[in-house]
């Protein structure tokens, strides 16, 4: 399974209010009830998504769905909560620990609170959940090492398509691209949005490139977002094209917004669709229809 983050941490305590001499009194944690029960938590201390201290009758009605832990099981002194990716990754983890000789606590469960969770007892009595807690990834704070790569790598792909294009190093562009690959350029050229084979397209480009001796893809910041084997991503664009010597100018600007989507296939990220948003044009907008004409006089 793949841990992304400690969602919280939290002593497990059998008197609450002695518990919260040492945390609340005299370490002066800024711990606060819960409204509805005597759960004392924070989310603002550094280093710790969330820590508490839970009654024991809380967690054995969490586990168990009584009050009172049963007398047959080893009494927790902790709770540790690992967050994974989402719903489905905590069903798996709950199969994986199933699997591997442990006991649950109770099936996966969403929680009153929203929180999605399975639970064992660890060989040390401590309660071990494994969770997907939404409100963490809404405020940040489940930003786990492979998620902040994943999204460098997929902001690298789509920065790489404008390099290698304005570079024409077409066998480096087809690299960044899946076997077939939807592509939406109606706002610009009107049509259809097409999907077809990556090969295709890359040759398309080539040819159309060809006579154009000079571009240049400007992007925008990219904003990556990861689920699982799937990310989506986009930024401003800004394309020049240049060509001198042309009846219409030398040169065009389309100025816009793209939208890629990306999956991950053998290890690494892979452009399976894209569009184009155009904001505006400026310029010769028949550029590469003329290129096209002059490289063609030049060669007869």
């Amino acid at each position: 399974m793949d841990i992304q983050a400690i969602a919280s941490f939290a002593i497990i305590a059998p008197q609450p209010v002695e518990s919260r001499k040492l945390f609340v009194d005299a370490l002066a944690l800024p711990l606060k009830k819960h409204p509805a029960d005597e759960y004392y938590f924070s989310e603002q201390i550094a280093g710790s998504n969330h820590f508490g201290v839970w009654p024991l009758s809380q967690a054995a009605q969490a586990c168990f769905g009584t009050n009172q832990w049963p007398s047959g099981r080893p009494i927790p002194q902790a709770c540790v909560e690992f967050e994974v990716e989402n719903t489905g990754a905590v069903h798996a983890a709950g199969k994986e620990l199933e699997a591997r000789g442990f006991t649950l606590l109770h099936p996966m469960r969403t929680e009153p609170w929203g929180q999605t969770i399975v639970r064992v007892l660890s060989a040390e009595g401590v309660v071990v959940g494994i969770s997907y807690t939404p409100w963490l990834r809404d405020r940040g704070a489940a930003k786990s090492p492979t998620i902040i790569a994943d999204r460098d790598d997929v902001r690298t792909v789509v920065t790489r398509v404008s390099h290698e294009i304005d570079r024409r190093h077409w066998p480096e562009l087809r690299a960044l691209f899946a076997q077939v690959v939807t592509a939406d350029y109606t706002s610009l050229f009107g049509g259809e949005v097409r999907q077809q084979k990556a090969d295709d397209l890359i040759d398309g480009w080539r040819r159309a490139f060809a006579p154009v001796p000079t571009t240049q893809h400007v992007l925008g910041p990219v904003d990556a977002e990861v689920t699982g084997d799937a990310a989506t991503a986009q930024c401003h664009v800004r394309a020049y094209h240049r060509c001198p010597g042309l009846p219409g100018g030398d040169e065009w600007l389309v100025a816009g917004h793209y939208v890629f989507e990306l999956a991950r296939e053998a290890g690494a990220w892979r452009i399976r669709a894209m569009k184009l948003e155009v904001y505006y044009q400026s310029g010769n907008r028949k550029l590469f229809e003329e290129a096209a004409a002059l490289a063609a006089s030049v060669r007869r």
